[in-house]
């Protein structure tokens, strides 16, 4: 996977909400490309 765009960097930091960060979490083990993480939102 290539490195997160600088743009994600503070989304994914200054996220709090817990299911957002394990949804994310567990997108993350099968993206191919970085911004696939939010692609729903």
């Amino acid at each position: 996977m290539s490195p997160p765009p600088l743009v994600s960097v503070p989304r994914v930091t200054g996220c709090t909400d817990l299911d957002v960060l394990s949804t994310w979490l567990d997108r993350s083990l099968s993206l191919a490309r970085a911004e696939e993480l939010f692609a729903d939102g």
